[in-house]
């Protein structure tokens, strides 16, 4: 059972990728029929053998992704095609014999996928700018002068934490102000990369729904304003029939292959350390 399961999550987590590159997009028959085929085999199993607990564990591992897929999509973390991947996972990744360990399972994934999905995002993000270097380099002097006021309070801010530090001779303190610092780069890194790699313009008729809006138009006596989830379908429509000019839309990074890091690293826990998910081993992997 557990082999089928891992590998129905491979195939699929990989053909969510494939789409995401092409279409920049997840589409919904894809999540939901990852649901359908993990449910219904589950379903078969516990069936066959008896064993209902298998079908019971996939309903909870929905629930539980369901109501972290929309407490990250309303918090922005995700797009919609995202969460929806990540709802259906939940329906897989439920396959030991105990709601302990399957617990100790979706943590060791959650971790795994925000952990990769830093690394991957910070790794896909400098592949951009080294493939738009010039324009990478004018946005984050344009966006870094424009914040130069921020970063005078933050070094005021930092001086009264070293002249602190030098007093009490206790340096921990430093860290405070070397975390402002470093929050402020990574500000400006990131809109320097969101306006010189992610921002494209796409005539009217190539545009899709879930596209986002880089700013509003104005069209006739109706603006559409940019918002997290995207161009309707009715918008698109509107926009098509009525704009002639081409639109700028933001593009995102693809953030699919976070899920499969995330997949392999219980595969690898699960065949390359005994399958072993006690919370002492757990931390002990972890920390390795």
């Amino acid at each position: 059972m557990i082999e089928f399961l891992l590998v129905l999550g491979v195939i699929w987590i990989v053909a969510a990728i494939i789409q995401d590159f092409k279409q920049r997009e997840v589409a919904n028959w894809l999540n939901f029929s990852l649901i359908i085929f993990a449910l219904a085999f589950r379903a078969f199993y516990s069936v066959f053998f008896n064993n209902y607990m298998v079908f019971i564990f996939g309903l909870v591992g929905l629930l539980i992704t369901f109501i972290l897929a929309n407490l990250f999509y309303y918090s922005r973390l995700f797009a919609g095609g995202d969460a929806k991947l990540f709802i259906a996972l939940g329906a897989i990744i439920p396959f030991e014999d105990s709601f302990y360990e399957n617990n100790l399972i979706f943590l060791v994934f959650l971790i795994s996928f925000l952990l990769g999905g830093v690394l991957y995002s910070l790794i896909y993000s400098l592949i951009l700018t080294y493939n738009n270097k010039e324009k990478f380099n004018k946005s984050f002097k344009e966006i870094f002068n424009k914040k130069l006021t921020n970063l005078y309070f933050i070094f005021a801010f930092s001086l009264a934490f070293v002249i602190f530090s030098l007093i009490s001779k206790d340096f921990i303190y430093l860290i405070i102000p070397a975390f402002f610092i470093i929050i402020f780069l990574l500000y400006v890194y990131t809109k320097s990369v969101e306006q010189s790699c992610m921002l494209i313009y796409v005539k009217a008729i190539n545009l899709r729904p879930g596209d986002w809006l880089e700013k509003e138009i104005k069209i006739k006596n109706r603006t559409i304003m940019p918002n997290w989830e995207g161009l309707s379908e009715e918008e698109i429509k509107f926009i098509k029939e009525n704009y002639r000019k081409k639109v700028l839309i933001k593009q995102g990074i693809p953030f699919t292959p976070a899920f499969l890091i995330a997949f392999l690293v219980i595969i690898l826990i699960k065949y390359f350390f005994n399958g072993d998910f006690k919370l002492f081993n757990l931390f002990e992997i972890l920390w390795l």
